[in-house]
């Protein structure tokens, strides 16, 4: 069954209300949303355990890639990674890729194939959570076929993308909630190093001035970190929240 691409907010909505599978939406959505950022693939992963990202989605891609790229383990050193780590929008020219992942643990050759075969040799790799509740639930990610200067519209326009995909992913007649169900976990609760190491100063009543000091970040950092934090453990204070996490275990969770 085909699906009509989405070329805006409103046509995604209508289209996740009839809970498509992962396969359609990626289409959909490489072809009209993400066609106006100019992108030459698109790739969806959900997070089906605490420990990898499976995919559900592609446009672009071919068997070799698919064999590569099919389940991604959290501790790979990639983009998809650092957005379900951290719950954030990541944009990375193709160009910097390597330099700003040295450690990736993939096939330099096979990337390099991949992107002269999609021509995206000079575009932007952009990756964006899907989120429920405070939750990352998985990974969307796409490529464009040139550079862009991303504003603060582009970003809105992701960011909504990333929410009613997390209710798409979430809702009890989407096809892919049983990841979840099944496992009897919740989804996503990882904390990264450095919101361990502000969860465990935290309770040693150490104050957000100080542990900026001792980290070296802003106290802003401080306080966003606590906030995704607080999300994270679904609590409303900052000890609340530091508490809870050594509770769920969630101290141990993440890569040293």
């Amino acid at each position: 069954m085909t699906t009509d691409p989405v070329f805006g907010l409103p046509s995604l909505l209508r289209l996740l209300s009839g809970h498509p599978d992962g396969q359609r939406l990626t289409s959909a959505l490489n072809d009209g949303i993400f066609a106006c950022f100019d992108s030459c693939a698109t790739v969806m992963w959900l997070i089906e355990d605490r420990e990898s990202l499976s995919m559900i989605g592609y446009v672009g891609f071919n068997d070799a890639d698919l064999a590569r790229w099919h389940r991604i383990p959290l501790t790979f050193d990639s983009q998809m990674v650092d957005v379900a780590r951290h719950g954030e929008i990541y944009v990375t020219a193709i160009s910097d890729f390597p330099s700003q992942y040295p450690n990736a643990t993939f096939d330099r050759e096979h990337f390099r194939g991949m992107t002269d075969r999609l021509q995206m040799q000079e575009g932007d790799l952009v990756g964006l959570p899907i989120v429920h509740q405070g939750l990352t639930l998985g990974v969307v990610q796409f490529t464009t076929a040139s550079p862009r200067d991303w504003n603060a519209h582009d970003f809105s326009v992701l960011t909504a993308i990333s929410s009613a995909m997390g209710l798409w992913a979430t809702h009890p007649d989407s096809p892919v909630s049983p990841l979840y169900r099944s496992t009897g976990i919740e989804p996503m609760l990882i904390l990264t190093r450095r919101q361990q190491e502000i969860v465990e100063l935290v309770n040693q009543g150490v104050g957000n001035h100080q542990i900026a000091n001792e980290l070296h970040v802003s106290v802003s950092t401080v306080k966003q970190e606590l906030q995704r934090i607080m999300r994270s453990t679904s609590t409303g204070d900052r000890l609340t929240a530091a508490q809870r996490a050594v509770e769920m275990g969630l101290l141990t969770a993440a890569e040293n």
